[in-house]
């Protein structure tokens, strides 16, 4: 008989045998085989119906408080008094707030 390479029970059963050839572990010595999934058929099937045209809602963000303006940011506790957290433009010594959006 001649195999025709084409023929798609071939293809399956060559792309099987490499999977099982792949899966194939050393495992403490000797050898652990592991099974491979089952193979899934695929069949062409009808792309899906167009999605109904509904109007976009446009995203949006909104500022509710902007930073606190200062001349000098700083990252680290060592480059001076103001590190951390970025206050605020209503930030009070008693009343803390930060940046925000909605």
């Amino acid at each position: 008989d001649v195999i025709n390479t084409n023929d798609p029970g071939f293809i399956e059963e060559t792309r099987n045998q490499e999977q099982q050839q792949n899966l194939n572990l050393l495992s403490g010595g000797g050898m652990e085989t592991i099974n491979p999934p089952p193979v899934v058929q695929q069949h062409h099937q009808p792309p899906p119906p167009p999605a109904p045209s509904n109007p976009r809602i446009n995203a949006y963000a909104e500022i509710v408080e902007q930073p606190a303006s200062k001349a000098l940011r700083f990252r680290y506790k060592c480059e001076g008094r103001s590190a951390g957290s970025i206050p605020g433009v209503n930030s009070t010594t008693e009343n803390k707030t930060f940046p925000s959006i909605r």
